[in-house]
């Protein structure tokens, strides 16, 4: 892999198509996800002691550059990483570290089954659902822009002069001040922008055209190719945020995609045996999958089973294995 790449890819500077290209990349060995890290390591580094980012896989600077001076500041890397979503920019500032720093990107992933919340800069807070990222700059110049993969809730803080936008596989979103939730799961084809209060726009990547804007109550989802605006179906639905998961107006095919998201599972379902059925109601994520397809069982009929060895879950409407 063109280490020219990975580091743009840390500045924020690189396109769909290659940052694809890097996830290809990094799934293919473990030893690239190995060499990766240990570049983000030296780029956090480099950035922290003021030295210029390489800009070629063979720059001299890679060698020259003093690994006593990282192992000197390394503690302090990983202090900032963490901190740069949590932070505003005059705190960095305080504590000696560089403005160069400040505008390079941070890239929070949240692990299956879990969820996250945090505050930008700009005092945007989000929240960040199973299985997602979200790349951001420490600080923002110019237009607020983000980076999204899964699914995220924004309460954007209000800048006339800075629009806020959110770049996902599917559509660009901006606004410049309003809540709203969004789906964006490349993997499965997912794209659905929900808005709570304000408005939105979209700009649709696939049929280029005349962009959305969405008002409150209104969504905008990818179905077969193109974005169908409808009423939000259940408000429900953005308790995630709150540790709940609303099962109502859904189907059936689409609770198992949720429950897969929200317990970071593999759910296999055999069709052949379970009914196109919308259930209802909310369950608690920290009560766990058991808990939920056993009310499942309870209410429906659908059995269920844990095979150990491919660490999957099977639905049907048959009696599982003993």
């Amino acid at each position: 892999m063109n280490r020219d790449l990975i580091f743009r890819y840390f500045q924020c500077q690189t396109s769909g198509e290659e940052e694809k290209g890097l996830r290809q990349w990094l799934d293919a060995d473990p030893r690239n996800v190995a060499e990766f890290d240990s570049l983000r390591f030296l780029f956090n580094a480099m950035n922290l002691h003021g030295e210029p980012v390489p800009v070629s896989a063979k720059n001299r600077g890679l060698r020259k550059f003093s690994w006593k001076r990282i192992r000197t500041v390394a503690a302090l890397a990983g202090f900032v990483i963490l901190s740069s979503a949590l932070l505003h920019s005059f705190i960095f500032m305080d504590r000696g570290i560089p403005a160069e720093y400040l505008s390079k990107c941070t890239e929070i992933e949240v692990p299956a089954g879990q969820r996250t919340n945090l505050t930008l800069a700009d005092g945007t807070n989000v929240w960040l659902n199973s299985s997602s990222r979200l790349g951001f700059p420490n600080i923002f110049s110019g237009d607020r822009r983000v980076k999204l993969s899964g699914e995220g809730y924004f309460d954007v803080s209000r800048d006339e002069n800075k629009p806020f936008i959110i770049e996902t596989f599917a559509c660009d979103i901006e606004v410049l001040g309003t809540s709203f939730n969004v789906l964006a799961d490349e993997e499965s084809g997912r794209f659905c922008a929900s808005l709570v209060s304000g408005s939105i726009r979209i700009y649709d990547k696939i049929n280029e055209g005349n962009p959305v804007v969405l008002s409150p109550n209104m969504q905008a989802e990818l179905i077969r190719g193109g974005l169908i605006i409808s009423e939000v179906k259940d408000p429900d639905e953005f308790l995630w945020t709150e540790g709940l998961l609303s099962l109502g107006n859904i189907s059936f095919r689409d609770l198992v995609y949720k429950l897969e998201r929200a317990f970071g599972v593999s759910i296999v379902l055999h069709e052949v045996d379970i009914p196109d059925i919308s259930y209802g109601g909310k369950i608690r994520i920290s009560d766990g999958w058991e808990h939920t397809l056993e009310l499942l069982r309870i209410t429906s009929g659908v059995d269920y089973y844990k095979d150990r060895d491919t660490n999957e879950i099977h639905l049907s409407k048959t009696t599982a294995p003993k």
